[in-house]
């Protein structure tokens, strides 16, 4: 979901994401969209993380009646 320049930590675990949280593609991209702007309301230069992918994925989870 995130293009070639998008600014990504290189520790993500994206097994781990996977393996928690299943959901459809338009919930992946409402998710990392979130992650992106979570990141970047630490600043223009600051990298997507761990933390922002997996709460962003919590708070869809949330969103769609599920416990995350």
């Amino acid at each position: 979901m995130f293009p070639p320049e998008a600014p990504l930590a290189a520790d993500i675990d994206w097994q781990h994401l996977a393996d928690k949280f299943e959901m459809a593609g338009g919930y992946i991209k409402k998710a990392a969209i979130r992650a992106a702007a979570r990141a970047l309301a630490r600043g223009s230069s600051t990298t997507i993380t761990f933390a922002d992918l997996e709460l962003a994925a919590q708070l869809e989870y949330r969103e769609m009646g599920r416990i995350g």
